[in-house]
């Protein structure tokens, strides 16, 4: 994935986001109350934690990767 990219959209995904919780949070709607809890918190979280930490995981989830393979020739 290219970071230059990546950032942008998650950027543009954190706005939209918070926005909807923010709607949910002044509007008092039980539908976007339920969005907002269910779909757009997590997907915040874990777009924050990515942006945050992505170096760290694509550097575990490499290391994973070679390790499950070295393992299978064995």
């Amino acid at each position: 994935m290219i970071t230059i990219k990546q950032r942008p959209q998650l950027r543009t995904l954190h706005l939209i986001g918070s926005g909807l919780i923010g709607w949910a949070l002044y509007g008092n709607t039980a539908v976007v109350m339920g969005l907002a809890q269910w779909v757009a918190f997590p997907a915040l979280a874990l777009s924050g934690v990515w942006m945050w930490k992505q170096g760290a995981i694509s550097r575990w989830l490499n290391s994973r990767a070679a390790t499950q393979h070295g393992h299978g020739e064995e």
